[in-house]
């Protein structure tokens, strides 16, 4: 199946030049260990006339870590097109260089969930709680909680925590990318950015 390319720019990637070969090899970093529906959705972007199926094996490779990946994604970059700013993106091509210095994997930001159910003491009392267990009620009804008891509300505290594994590219004022035309010092443990997009000057953990 093949992507429509009409309102993008492609071409194919010159690994012979050495800058390219890097770039590739920083997407093949961010793709690693991934899970398979958010890789295959971005390599969808990245070789828009590639065939479905190719890019789902690819995409299966990744997630599972398979020893060949590196190899299989060097040929298919070697003899596929592919999206232009999607590779300028997904490869950090546009970043300051201190910033890829900083950050040698792409791990996912990760939350740590905190929810406590106040009613668990108690739950033969409450007709909504009497038949469920707590695994199934907060699976099943976190989001929308069910009774009939209208002087009811939601009988769980939600705490939420960003833990030290997070992107360090973020100005933590306005959120975007820090680009290349930030201002970016990196001390020790610390990058000291000026966001070029809102101006704020802050900084962030380098790992």
């Amino acid at each position: 199946m093949d992507h429509s390319t009409d309102q993008m720019s492609t071409a194919k990637v010159d690994l012979e030049d050495a800058d390219n070969k890097d770039l590739v090899e920083r997407i093949i970093t961010r793709l690693m260990d991934q899970k398979e529906p958010e890789v295959n959705h971005v390599l969808i972007q990245l070789f828009p006339s590639a065939r479905t199926m190719t890019l789902k094996a690819v995409a299966e490779d990744f997630a599972n870590k398979r020893s060949g990946v590196y190899n299989d994604f060097f040929d298919l970059v070697k003899d596929t097109q592919v999206n232009n700013d999607i590779f300028r993106a997904l490869s950090s091509a546009d970043k300051n260089p201190q910033l890829i210095m900083a950050r040698k994997t792409h791990d996912p930001t990760r939350f740590t969930l905190t929810l406590t159910c106040h009613r668990t003491p108690f739950k033969e009392f409450f007709a909504e709680c009497r038949d469920i267990t707590c695994e199934d009620c907060v699976s099943g009804r976190i989001t929308s909680f069910m009774t009939d008891n209208q002087l009811s509300t939601k009988p769980w505290e939600l705490k939420l925590d960003r833990v030290e594994d997070r992107r360090i590219d973020l100005c933590k004022n306005c959120g975007n990318l820090l680009t290349s035309k930030a201002k970016i010092n990196l001390q020790n443990e610390r990058v000291l950015y000026e966001c070029d997009n809102c101006g704020h000057k802050g900084w962030t953990r380098a790992k």
